[in-house]
This record gives structure tokens, sequence and C-alpha cells, in this order.
């Protein structure tokens, strides 16, 4: 079935969950929920399930041993008051902390008239805690479509690489529909 976008349609879309891969998921998922003041795991099956919000679940799963991980990066947003005991429980663990992803910047930084600060997880992959979006993001990140024309391909086979573009044939290419950040 292929997804429609055509004007005046619309889809409904809600991230459910995501599984981090761990060294040591019991380290890992206490980790995470107490830097961020969440109740404790929940056991289901392989995974160890830490419940966010609406109804979003980070699924901690362990690996073999040796087996090198990913790093991923995954950003929250909190309240500044949130983000004030964030940042206290990172320095009361001297944790190494980041005001940019490059880690070329110790501390958090000020962007967009927030804060945010970077640090790692006992298995390596980056936690970011924002209490502004990015960019003047919409916090609910809702994705607006808008027609874009695509002057710029050189070959309408590059049409591949957009997900959900009909391969069979060449449409029109002003007809190509993209999602960007609504701002």
């Amino acid at each position: 079935m292929e997804a429609s976008y055509r004007k005046g349609s619309s889809m409904t879309i809600s991230f459910n969950h995501t599984i981090v891969a761990a060294q040591d998921r019991q380290e890992s998922a206490w980790f995470f929920t107490h830097m961020f003041g969440l109740p404790d795991p929940i056991e289901a099956g392989h995974f160890l399930v830490v419940e966010l919000d609406h109804g979003v679940s980070f699924d901690f799963i362990q690996v073999e041993k040796d087996t090198a991980i990913a790093r991923q990066h995954y950003a929250f947003l909190f309240s500044e008051k949130d983000f004030d005991g964030i940042y206290q429980r990172i320095t009361d663990l001297k944790l190494d902390r980041w005001a940019d992803p490059h880690q070329s910047s110790t501390g958090f930084n000020t962007n967009d008239g927030g804060r945010g600060v970077y640090f790692l997880d006992p298995s390596g992959h980056f936690l970011e805690a924002i209490t502004k979006p990015y960019g003047g993001r919409k916090f609910k990140g809702r994705l607006k479509l808008q027609k874009r024309r695509l002057r710029e391909m050189r070959d309408p086979t590059d049409a591949a690489l957009v997900p959900n573009y009909p391969t069979k044939g060449h449409p029109k290419r002003s007809d190509v529909v993209l999602c960007a950040w609504e701002r």
C-alpha cells in the first residue's frame, strides 16, 4: 500500500519505542531512570523497559559480551527546573559533560534561549537534555508537508533516495512532496 501525500490528506504518527543496546542493561536502565528522575524499569522478556511520557518507551537490551555498540544520540526536552536537577546529578556523579555534540566545549550551551547539555550513558550513547527545541522548531515536532520542486535533481532516478517516491515511471518533478520541520 502506498501512502498518499496529496494536498488535504493527513497521516497520524506517534513515536512508540526504541531499543537501546547496552553492555549491561541493568546498569544502563538504572542510569537512565536515575539521571532523568523516572520510575524504575520494568522487565519485559529480553528488555528492561523505561516508560516516558506520551506512551513512549526506551527498551534496554543486553548485547553479547565484547560486542561493539554503535553510539546513538537521544535528545530530551525538559523544563528549566528539571534541567537543573539533571545537571546537578551530572555534576554530583562527576560525569564528563559538553555544550556540543563534538565535545569541544565543556558545560552547557544556551542555544535558542534555553540550555542544553550532552553526556554519555554507561554504554557510550549520547544523552542530551535541552530546555528549548533547537532552530525554533515547535516541541510537538509536527511535520508539515511541503511541496518542493526538485529542479536541482540531475537524474530522475535520484528520486529513489526519497522515501515513498514512486519508482515506476517518472511523475512531474513538481509533484514530489518532502517533509520539513514546521517553523
